[in-house]
C-alpha cells in the first residue's frame, strides 16, 4: 500500500514538472519573439570640424609661462 502511495506521488511530481517545463518554454519563446526588434543604424554625428577646433584653440589665453616658472628656477638654484 505504501509503494503505491510512494508511487502515485512520484508520479504526481513528475508530471507537474513536465507541465511546468513545457509552460515555461513556451512563455520563453513568446518573449523572445516579442522583445525582438529590428536593429536600425545610427550614424554618430561628426565630432568637431577642422574650423571649430581652430576657434577654439585661437581663443585660448596662453599667460608668459615663463614668469610661473621663475620661483622654481630660483629654488633649483638654491639646490
Amino acid at each position: 500500500m505504501v509503494v503505491w502511495l510512494v508511487v502515485g506521488l512520484v508520479g504526481i511530481i513528475v508530471i507537474v514538472g513536465v507541465i511546468y517545463f513545457l509552460l515555461s518554454s513556451r512563455q520563453a519563446a513568446i518573449n523572445t519573439s516579442k522583445t525582438e526588434q529590428p536593429v536600425v543604424q545610427v550614424s554618430p554625428e561628426p565630432p568637431d570640424t577642422v574650423d571649430a577646433l581652430e576657434r577654439d584653440l585661437n581663443a585660448l589665453e596662453v599667460s608668459d609661462s615663463d614668469s610661473d616658472f621663475t620661483s622654481i628656477d630660483q629654488d633649483l638654484e638654491q639646490l
